[in-house]
Parts: structure tokens; C-alpha cells; sequence
């Protein structure tokens, strides 16, 4: 979760890394991309199961960021490909590049592999 926010407010890159193309917004009066008013970066939620945790946001425009989107139509449709990951099939607002901030990036997985390393040492009394 704070990863995701923190690509939104401060970084502007994907979990891989790779650099955001600036929004229009960003060019013409500063700021990050995403960040124009916080709303996206302060509704990113995490939900724990028990073999999983799920990172999301309810924001209706949410999977446009995340996935781009391509001009078209009067509307925006959203749909779930075979692998259940979201996309958009057209934009009103013209051409949108995706700018992936869900994710988990190279940093994440060693600081998940850290946070389960000393839970399980916990568990096990200390022993590594």
C-alpha cells in the first residue's frame, strides 16, 4: 500500500521501475502525475486474508490510470481479461498512457521476504 502511494506521490514510476510519461495536468503546472488532488494516493486500501493481501482503490477511474486507455467513444468500458487483471476499452478524454502504481517491485518482494522472515522467527522462538 505505501508503495503505491508513495509511486503516486513522489516517485511517478511503475514497480518496474520504468518512468511515467507526465500527465498534461503535470506539464502545465507542476506536480506529480496522479497527484493533482490526492484523492487517488489517500484511497489505495489494503485488505489481508489469510494466505493473501489484496492493495486497491475504489476510485471509478482508478483502472484508466492503471491500465491506459485508447480515444474512441463517448464512454469508458471496463472489462476483466482471462487472467482477471482490469482494462479499459476507450477513453473520452483522448489517448491515456497506463501508469501502473499497483504492484509489487523488486523492493517489495525483499521487504515482504524480510516481514515473513521475522514473523516466522517469532513463531519458531527466535530461531532462523
Amino acid at each position: 500500500m505505501t508503495s503505491a502511494q508513495e509511486r503516486i506521490g513522489v516517485t511517478n514510476t511503475g514497480p518496474d521501475g520504468s518512468s511515467w510519461r507526465p500527465s498534461h495536468r503535470a506539464e502545465r503546472e507542476g506536480g506529480p502525475t496522479l497527484h493533482d488532488t490526492g484523492m487517488l494516493m489517500r484511497s489505495i486500501v489494503s485488505r489481508p486474508g489469510p494466505r493473501h493481501v489484496l492493495v486497491g482503490t475504489n476510485m471509478p477511474y482508478a483502472a484508466v490510470h492503471q491500465e491506459g486507455a485508447a480515444a474512441g467513444s463517448l464512454g469508458v468500458s471496463t472489462g476483466t481479461d482471462k487472467r482477471g487483471r482490469s482494462f479499459v476499452t476507450a477513453s473520452p478524454w483522448g489517448d491515456i498512457p497506463a501508469r501502473p502504481y499497483l504492484g509489487v517491485s523488486d523492493e517489495d518482494y525483499e521487504t515482504i521476504g524480510d516481514i515473513a522472515q521475522l514473523h516466522f522467527a517469532g513463531l519458531l522462538g527466535g530461531v532462523q
